[in-house]
């Protein structure tokens, strides 16, 4: 029986994370809510709830909470995740790229990779290195996905094009 449960809860989590790339929020919260975390909770059933419960509160503004989140339920490895340079380094975009270089390189997942990736179009954009941003928007944009930071992707490759068509 605890081995069904726990394979529920991971399939839950896994619902949540796809709905959440999907940009279906009301789904995603909807299957992470579901989640039981006890103190027989697997520690990588943790993790990974608190991870997807931390993004959560930060997509939606909740910054303090996300911190809180991690700071109380993720053990800290030596490396940051995506989501603890975004807390870190905020207000320090240029840092950010730094840290998010950093990690590029260590990705096996691929998906994770195109998430890093993606941070980094957006954090280039957002400094102004525009060619930069390109380059990393058409990593993520090659992909074939209706994960919806790559459609995102493939509108700024095209508006990117455009603004520098126009210079």
């Amino acid at each position: 029986m605890k081995k069904i449960n726990i394979m529920k809860d991971i399939h839950r989590i896994n619902l949540s994370a796809y709905y959440w790339l999907l940009n279906k929020e009301e789904e995603a919260l909807r299957y992470l809510n579901e989640v039981r975390i006890s103190r027989f909770t697997l520690p990588i059933v943790r993790y990974c709830y608190y991870m997807n419960l931390a993004e959560y509160k930060y997509y939606n503004g909740k910054k303090e909470e996300a911190r809180k989140i991690l700071d109380e339920n993720i053990k800290k490895e030596s490396n940051k995740n995506l989501l603890e340079i975004f807390l870190d380094y905020e207000d320090n975009p240029e840092q950010k790229v730094v840290e998010l270089e950093k990690i590029l390189p260590k990705q096996k997942n691929r998906l994770y990779k195109m998430q890093v990736e993606n941070a980094l179009a957006i954090t280039y954009e957002e400094i102004g290195d525009f060619e930069k941003a390109m380059e990393f928007y058409k990593e993520v944009a090659e992909k074939e996905s209706e994960i919806y930071f790559i459609k995102v992707a493939k509108e700024k490759v095209l508006e990117l094009s455009l603004k520098n068509k126009k210079i």
